[in-house]
């Protein structure tokens, strides 16, 4: 079995705590994967993704761990104001390795994220955003609790063996 970590860094405007809304489908290549578990033939468990060969009839599945030790979560929320590296997800893969993800994934994949103030002193009222990422990658709206705009942008990934 290989953990694979999903390493994600973007440009945020007055955002933060960036992450993939809970029913989002993450898509890698052809592939698509929930957070849902599925049922492994030969009662070999459950994963969150099982892909089986039609040609050789071989299964490989992947399933979701805690990206960092210290975390009992699945995903990772995006907190990064100078746009490092940081871990979204992490995969327990046997048979398989993704090689990127697709964060428009045509799918209308919901992310979501909280309001944050780049100025020193400044006061950030809470406010919480649902959106969808434009076919560019981007999402950029208007904070009306705190009266300024806010946005997404600049997003990418690479896959790192952990």
């Amino acid at each position: 079995m290989v953990k694979l970590t999903l390493y994600i860094k973007m440009e945020l405007e007055n955002a933060t705590e960036v992450q993939p809304s809970s029913n989002f489908q993450y898509c890698m290549n052809e592939s698509s994967m929930s957070q849902e578990e599925r049922e492994m033939s030969g009662s070999r468990g459950s994963a969150n993704f099982v892909f089986r060969c039609q040609d050789c009839k071989r299964e490989s599945s992947a399933s979701f761990a805690s990206p960092t030790s210290s975390s009992k979560d699945q995903v990772m929320p995006y907190t990064s104001q100078t746009a490092q590296w940081q871990p979204l997800i992490s995969l327990d893969c046997r048979g398989l390795e993704p090689t990127n993800f697709l964060v428009t994934n045509g799918q209308g994949g919901e992310w979501k994220c909280q309001a944050f103030s780049q100025d020193e002193g400044a006061k950030t009222k809470p406010a919480e955003f649902s959106f969808e990422l434009d076919e560019d990658g981007r999402w950029d709206d208007y904070d009306e609790v705190n009266a300024r705009e806010i946005g997404v942008r600049e997003i990418e990934s690479k896959w790192e063996k952990s």
